[in-house]
């Protein structure tokens, strides 16, 4: 989860990077990410509403780390765009790590 005021925690500390025009290495790998707004009105929601012993699943959709981390400096105004996944300081994803394609 990420949301405004995470400039602390690592995720938040990787878009400042880019914020500033630094380059930021890509993890191979994929995770979910969610804005943690609708995430916590969704807890109030549950707790108000929902059904005792019941479990939710809060979570956005899984995302290669690559593609979050090419469209992330659009969406925070960077200047500059991540190294292409061929450069070494860019990791590629597993796919290509191993061979497969």
């Amino acid at each position: 989860m990420i949301g405004p005021y995470d400039y602390t925690l690592q995720i938040g500390r990787v878009i400042r990077a880019m914020q500033k025009g630094q380059r930021y290495p890509c993890p191979p790998g994929t995770s979910s990410r969610c804005d943690v707004r609708p995430v916590a009105r969704s807890m109030i929601s549950a707790l108000e509403g929902g059904a005792t012993g019941s479990g939710y699943i809060l979570a956005g959709m899984n995302r290669h780390h690559h593609d979050v981390f090419t469209r992330m400096p659009e969406l925070v105004g960077a200047s500059r765009r991540p190294l292409s996944r061929s450069h070494a300081s860019c990791f590629p994803p597993n796919e290509l790590v191993h061979g497969r394609q």
